[in-house]
């Protein structure tokens, strides 16, 4: 018989590439690219490390503040029986009773501080992204509650704290992955007013750098240099060094991202479009 930590192990593990695949799925979706078709278990594996931390996080969470109260005398929920076989004092009931009660109200203050302040950091920034995690993050608590009340819930899990914890954590992380991964693509494609191109060279990075006068180097990979050429700049010279072959792209922004990331996804040699400029060319001050 698998023993508990190793079906906690294999439970979080699940949970954690769950919430990938609905990141993944989530940000290449906003461009219109089935990821399905190109995923691979490497990519599943990197994306998961954050679902995982966020877990472990909420787990530490509460044994900071839940665990000062155990003590070897604790009940079982509802049973009658203790953990050691030795029947408790009076006296020994009431302090368990009286550090549950204050774990629990550990939790309210910690909780209800940290959901007002974040609020109040909502209603300030006024930020899209910012108003779609709160309401997916209520929406997650929400559903984690009612689901704590279930029978199978409290057969599975009969303190009520960690029960209501865990229920929330199942349906908080793979709802709030799903969620950035499309607010973080749309962060990018309403948020982009340049032009993007890509020169196919065998050029030096530093010897592109001094070759584009009217556009800023953003990144390289493979053979391909990425530029994008400000908005305010109209005029459009096509580049006329010997070392550059030809432009492979000059599109919008919004529509050419997705098509150069799922390009790489393809090589399996990701570049990540998000970043901003590592450096701005010779004599050109980054944004």
């Amino acid at each position: 018989m698998t023993s508990t930590p190793i079906k906690f192990s294999i439970i979080l593990a699940g949970l954690s590439l769950t919430s990938s695949v609905l990141y993944l799925a989530g940000y290449w979706g906003a461009f219109n690219i089935n990821v399905f078709e190109f995923l691979s278990f490497d990519d599943l594996v990197r994306s998961a490390i954050y679902p995982l931390l966020g877990i472990a996080s909420l787990f530490v969470f509460h044994g900071l503040m839940y665990g000062p109260m155990l003590t070897p005398r604790m009940f079982a929920e509802g049973s009658g029986t203790v953990l050691t076989g030795v029947e408790p004092t009076k006296r020994e009931r009431e302090d368990d009773q009286e550090r549950r009660r204050q774990a629990v109200r550990k939790f309210k203050v910690v909780g209800g501080v940290a959901g007002l302040a974040w609020l109040g950091y909502v209603a300030i920034s006024g930020s899209y992204g910012q108003v779609v995690y709160a309401l997916a993050i209520a929406a997650s608590i929400a559903m984690g509650l009612h689901l704590k009340n279930s029978e199978y819930a409290e057969d599975s899990v009969r303190e009520p704290i960690l029960r209501g914890l865990i229920c929330i954590v199942f349906v908080l992380i793979p709802t709030v992955s799903l969620v950035h991964g499309v607010v973080r693509a749309h962060r990018l494609i309403f948020s982009a007013g340049d032009f993007l191109y890509v020169c196919e060279s065998d050029l030096k990075e530093s010897d592109v750098a001094k070759s584009t006068k009217e556009l800023r180097f953003i990144g390289k990979a493979d053979e391909y240099f990425f530029f994008v050429q400000d908005p305010e700049i109209t005029e459009i010279k096509v580049l006329q060094y010997n070392d550059f072959r030809r432009m492979v792209f000059r599109h919008s922004i919004e529509t050419l991202r997705g098509e150069i990331s799922l390009l790489f996804w393809k090589r399996k040699q990701k570049v990540d479009l998000c970043l901003p400029a590592a450096r701005p060319i010779a004599g050109q001050a980054g944004r």
